[in-house]
């Protein structure tokens, strides 16, 4: 709408400089050469206010792009932290010493970055671990072992306990 707009105020600055050329007395040229000249200022202006939304879509462009680029920064590093966990609790307890356990996460450190990147799009979180792992020699846990390891670790639940009228506490009678 602005250029449309644009177009119409130089064809109305072109009638106005044929008016004013043909103007016969100075009340003729001077309302011609006003009229110009209000016809060039929203010229002007309107140019200006063109210009200036494209500047400022372009820095929206900007900001959106940097935006997108700080959310992507932050799955990669969340998922580094991720993986680094689980392949250091399996590094940690394949290991036969701490000092060899510390050395495999030292090159986990040095090579996380190139792999959380290299792999973010095509691999899942899971996938990447065991990528990682099976690079680093770690051998992964059964799920077998997985599934069991939750049940044995499940503390049993405490008594549900009532207050007593002596301001002392008892396990709650069964209602079963």
């Amino acid at each position: 709408m602005l250029a449309e707009a644009a177009e119409i105020m130089l064809g109305a600055m072109r009638t106005l400089a044929v008016k004013l050329e043909a103007a016969e007395t100075p009340d003729e040229a001077q309302a011609a050469a006003l009229a110009l000249q209000r016809a060039n200022r929203g010229l002007r202006q309107t140019l200006l206010l063109e210009s200036r939304l494209e500047i400022e879509a372009a820095k929206a462009a900007e900001r959106r792009e940097a935006a997108a680029g700080d959310a992507r920064e932050a799955a990669v590093k969340d998922r580094k932290v991720r993986v680094r966990l689980a392949v250091g609790r399996q590094a940690y307890e394949a290991c036969d010493s701490r000092e060899d356990a510390d050395e495999v996460m030292d090159q986990l450190d040095a090579c996380l970055d190139d792999y959380v990147r290299g792999h973010f799009d095509d691999l899942s979180l899971e996938a990447l671990i065991a990528l990682l792992m099976g690079d680093f020699g770690l051998a992964a846990p059964d799920a077998a072992e997985a599934a069991e390891a939750p049940a044995q670790a499940a503390p049993p639940a405490p008594p549900r306990l009532v207050q007593q009228p002596d301001l002392g506490w008892a396990p709650a009678p069964n209602s079963s």
